[in-house]
């Protein structure tokens, strides 16, 4: 016994206390340490990416509609879309179909190669308003002459939709690492008789585990109310989701989710310190 401590009769009985504060002190520590490895695991894994169509982060592969039907299309929807993603860097394929469809870009490519395509989307300036003649009426004004693309004379025809997202589908299929969502931004004014292959595609899609979402332009009732019997109201993109690309604004959006497991872990570490300092600290005798 220490000189300095003070001589107790009932030392013995205070045994049975401290085995149990040495035992609930050896477990608060190892939950303290599990809970802090958690917490640095939980950390590494957070992830703050680009806020794109393709979603935080993602890659895929963009499936445009460039039929004659989209000339009817809002001027600043595909320039838009395409601005966004290019804008929040990553990766995105290109698909470009009419009837038929091709690959302008592999699954691979830099987001930043679909800017080149946005000079084919640019619509041109209207003409000025015709003046009155002098019989007081107005002359008819000149036919606004579309820009020329590489597609403008042989590719442009008919509508497949089922041709550009299986086109997708194989990209994904053959490099599953590369992501798995497919973005479709068409008027989805399919050709009658595409829609039983437009059905099957659609739950091949669903069976691979392929996140289809679609940027409609202008569609009418029925071509909508199509691909939300078959994908859901939730597979549609609201405008708001560019509007970066429609304004021409060039920052990168972040988005992330919350970090929920990491939140429930650091409240389990500070109830396990509060718990720690409450049943653990020193016994302290007080003043009679």
């Amino acid at each position: 016994m220490s000189q300095h401590a003070i001589p107790l009769a009932d030392t013995s009985d205070l045994g049975r206390f401290a085995r149990r504060t040495t035992v609930v002190r050896i477990g608060l520590l190892l939950a303290i340490v599990v809970a802090i490895g958690l917490c640095i695991y939980e950390a590494s894994r957070l992830h703050v990416g680009q806020a794109t169509l393709l979603g935080p982060g993602a890659s895929g592969v963009v499936v445009l509609d460039i039929s004659s039907s989209t000339d009817s299309a809002p001027p600043r929807e595909i320039p838009g879309v395409l601005r966004h993603l290019a804008n929040a860097g990553g990766r995105s394929g290109l698909v470009l179909f009419s009837d038929v469809a091709y690959e302008a870009l592999p699954l691979g490519a830099t987001s930043e190669e679909l800017r080149p395509f946005l000079r084919y989307f640019r619509r041109p300036a209207l003409p000025p308003a015709p003046a009155a003649g002098a019989n007081g009426r107005f002359t008819q004004p000149p036919q606004i002459v579309r820009r020329a693309t590489p597609w403008s004379r042989s590719f442009r025809s008919g509508t497949r939709i089922s041709a550009g997202l299986e086109s997708a589908r194989r990209m994904v299929l053959q490099e599953p690492s590369r992501g798995s969502d497919v973005l479709l931004v068409s008027d989805l004014n399919d050709s009658l008789f595409d829609v039983a292959a437009l059905e099957q595609t659609l739950r091949r899609y669903k069976h691979d585990g392929i996140h289809l979402r679609i940027v409609a332009l202008r569609p009418t009732v029925e071509n909508r109310g199509f691909f939300v019997s078959r994908v859901g109201k939730g597979a549609f993109v609201e405008r708001a989701a560019f509007a970066d690309g429609l304004t021409g604004q060039s920052g990168r959006p972040l988005a992330g989710g919350t970090p929920w497991v990491l939140i429930g872990l650091i409240t389990l570490l500070a109830v396990a310190l509060a718990a720690n300092e409450l049943l653990c600290g020193r016994l302290e005798w007080r003043r009679a």
